[in-house]
């Protein structure tokens, strides 16, 4: 594929520069092709010069030079012109759909969203093409930088990355009332203040079906709505059956001597290690709270830990942790 006139004047035009560019990135990155950069720059950033040039014709050759030092970057660090790559899904979807935004900051902007893309790839379970195809109906909606960051963030939470909740609703709280809603999903008819409130009141409420409240009595059979964790040798990270605890609001997982906060909501759950000195851990119970009854599990709990809305369960035949709805 030949890059297009407009993308061939900036390259011919400032050819000495780019070039020392270039060699500067290669000592960086000693693992820098050639060719493998000029595949990228072809195939990937040529469609947004284009859109930027029909878009915003006085910003095409800043945004080319910005595009010019990202790829360079990508490129040389391996993360970026794999084929169905999440960065290069991005970049050939989305960026040049919102390229007026783009044209604004584009190295903001080019920076902020493959690294997004390159974090999600990396993060097990997140569901990459979700989030690219909320970025994609919902990026031309969106009339700032800012915003365009913040439908990301949202974006990213929901696509697995449950990590990302507290600074995602608030950056939904931020945006648009009409974006907020569309960027969590929630139908145009309500109103943020009852989404926000939701969102924030439990883990598992869903704002595409606000009034469907988990609320269980006591004595009801919970339901379970996630698994997380697998034995080690099959893909997964713990080596011995894990232990869950919950204190100081958060839930961890021990197996062995290693130890990883659990973060889950109705989107997702992510496991991140901690150091052994980096969290004093509460014993873990040994048998469900008085009162709860859970679905018959693989063998018998081995522990149990609750907060006010989700209650986690191992189990003596599985190396997997079981969330249930409490709120």
């Amino acid at each position: 594929m030949a890059v297009s006139e407009q993308f061939a004047r900036v390259l011919r035009s400032s050819r000495d520069e780019l070039n020392a560019r270039f060699v500067a990135a290669r000592q960086q990155y000693p693992a820098l092709a050639g060719d493998a950069f000029m595949a990228f720059l072809t195939s990937v950033v040529e469609p947004l010069i284009c859109a930027v040039a029909a878009a915003c014709p006085d910003r095409s050759d800043a945004v080319a030079f910005a595009a010019y030092d990202v790829a360079l970057e990508l490129v040389g660090q391996r993360i970026a012109g794999a084929r169905g790559a999440a960065i290069d899904t991005i970049w050939r979807r989305v960026l040049p759909a919102t390229a007026r935004i783009v044209a604004m900051e584009p190295s903001r902007v080019l920076a902020s969203l493959s690294n997004a893309a390159h974090q999600l790839e990396g993060t097990p379970g997140a569901n990459v093409g979700g989030w690219v195809d909320n970025m994609s109906r919902l990026a031309p909606e969106c009339s700032s930088v800012d915003e365009l960051l913040r439908v990301g963030q949202v974006a990213a939470w929901r696509a697995g990355m449950s990590h990302f909740r507290r600074g995602a609703i608030g950056a939904a709280a931020a945006l648009p009332e009409p974006l907020a809603l569309a960027a969590v999903g929630a139908s145009a008819s309500c109103r943020w203040p009852a989404i926000e409130a939701g969102l924030l009141g439990s883990e598992w409420f869903d704002p595409s079906r606000p009034d469907d409240r988990r609320v269980s009595g006591n004595g009801d059979l919970l339901r379970a709505i996630a698994t997380v964790g697998a034995f080690r040798g099959f893909g997964g990270v713990f080596v011995d059956p894990p232990r869950v605890t919950y204190g100081a609001g958060h839930f961890h997982v021990s197996s062995g001597d290693e130890t990883w906060l659990l973060t889950a909501d109705l989107y997702g759950a992510t496991l991140h290690r901690v150091g052994p000195n980096d969290v004093q851990l509460p014993k873990p119970l040994a048998s469900l709270p008085r009162g709860v009854r859970v679905p018959e599990g693989p063998g018998t709990v081995t522990s149990a830990a609750f907060s006010e809305t989700t209650l986690a369960v191992t189990w003596s035949l599985t190396h997997q942790v079981t969330l249930l709805a409490l709120a």
